[in-house]
């Protein structure tokens, strides 16, 4: 039994979902703040109900989780606006009856944005009593967990579709790339200064044909953008029945394209901070979101489906 739909329905799949996620992203960031502004609460509230839940003398006033020793406030990336509307537009777009949509969006973002909420409560808990482990935390479960969470539910959702494939395999190969993730999580802290140092550079010699001579301080001790690499690699990786070289081709063609979002990340915010150019935080957010979320699952979904149609199974 095949994972993947017939070849033609798995084409427009792809440029369905990618277009689908893509106006979803730009309808999201260009939409006036104060509508997202009740996500935003509710997401403080829910997360603020589950600390006081075990104990933690926290109270929400707004978007802002309060204690005596720690606070945050939750913007739109703190929410479940994304996940779920990456999980929301791959259901939608995936070729399977409207029964079955309707059971996976009802069930599979509820548990999303549980997830969520939960990984901001124990965020929380860690700011308050272990503060200098905060912002390591805040990157893994924000950036890279939300992301292996959502391609959990994509996962089980499908074999719900394909009812014939038994329900523990996803959830073992989530479990492979989680642990994949922490390990390739500690050595990039300590690669990914250098890696965007290197963007600088070609920025400096790329400005400085122009005339330009600009400054790129460094102060940042998680460039969080940067670690969509980590996702897309331990998604790679934790695939089994796909050889190595095939599994090289895809991480070194999706090394290049995150690469490029990177570069063009670093790009905007030199027309933000050296310029003033305004709109250019909306544009970077837009491609720091796809490097999160669309990238990754697509590279790894064009990986799994690339070469004929078997009986290949990602996550046996």
């Amino acid at each position: 039994m095949s994972f993947s739909p017939k070849m033609t329905s798995h084409r427009k799949f792809r440029v369905v979902f990618v277009f689908s996620f893509s106006l979803f992203l730009l309808m999201a960031n260009f939409l006036a703040d104060p509508f997202l502004q009740p996500l935003r609460v509710y997401t403080a509230f829910a997360s603020g109900f589950f600390l006081k839940a075990v104990g933690i003398n926290a109270s929400v006033r707004g978007s802002y989780i309060v204690s005596p020793v720690f606070s945050v406030h939750i913007i739109n990336e703190c929410t479940s606006l994304f996940a779920g509307g990456l999980f929301f537009c791959f259901v939608l777009s995936y070729p399977a009856g409207f029964h079955q949509k309707t059971i996976g969006l009802l069930s599979g973002l509820p548990m999303i944005d549980f997830v969520n909420t939960f990984r901001i409560a124990i965020n929380f808990m860690v700011g308050c009593f272990y503060p200098s482990l905060f912002t390591y935390t805040h990157v893994y479960m924000g950036q890279i967990l939300m992301a292996i969470a959502t391609i959990g539910c994509v996962l089980i959702w499908i074999f719900y579709v394909q009812s014939d494939h038994a329900l523990k395999h996803p959830l073992l190969f989530i479990v492979r790339v989680v642990a994949i993730s922490s390990m390739l999580f500690y050595p990039w802290i300590w690669i990914q200064r250098l890696y965007v140092m290197f963007m600088d550079v070609i920025l400096f010699h790329l400005f400085g044909i122009f005339g330009n001579t600009l400054t790129f301080p460094h102060q940042h001790t998680l460039y969080v953008q940067t670690f969509d690499l980590v996702t897309l690699s331990s998604l790679v990786l934790a695939t089994r029945q796909v050889g190595l070289k095939r599994k090289m081709i895809w991480l070194t063609s999706g090394f290049g394209m995150l690469f490029l979002m990177h570069f063009l990340f670093r790009l905007g915010n030199v027309f933000l901070t050296a310029y003033q150019f305004e709109p250019a935080f909306k544009i970077t957010t837009i491609i720091h979101l796809a490097g999160q979320f669309l990238l990754p699952v697509m590279i790894w979904y064009g990986m799994v489906h690339s070469g004929k149609p078997s009986a290949f199974h990602p996550s046996r």
